[in-house]
């Protein structure tokens, strides 16, 4: 859990012990101990922000599809509707995910 995606920490709050204590025990944006984790964001969801957006590892990978909005990677591709982008990062996804399940866990 990240407090802020740029700029200074945010203000400290009633909840900033929780913060801290959660990314102390997942590690932020740094997963501790995780592999295989494939973190998908659209780039005009505002949460993308707050989430991992560069692949950290070989088996801890993330995507960003320029103008995709949030979930948009789960909803059916439909030509002239859907970002352009889409269809090409949802065969990536496939990849990926697929390549997680033939590959045993690092």
């Amino acid at each position: 859990v990240r407090t802020t995606s740029t700029g200074p920490p945010a203000p400290t709050s009633p909840m900033t012990p929780r913060i801290n204590e959660t990314n102390a025990l997942y590690g932020s944006d740094m997963p501790i101990g995780a592999t295989q984790i494939l973190f998908m964001n659209g780039g005009i969801d505002p949460w993308h922000t707050l989430s991992v957006t560069k692949n950290l590892t070989n088996s801890l990978r993330a995507l960003l599809i320029p103008g995709a909005a949030h979930c948009s990677n789960m909803m059916k591709y439909v030509p002239g509707v859907s970002v352009p982008a889409l269809r090409g990062y949802q065969n990536l996804e496939f990849e990926v995910l697929k390549n997680f399940t033939m590959t045993p866990p690092q």
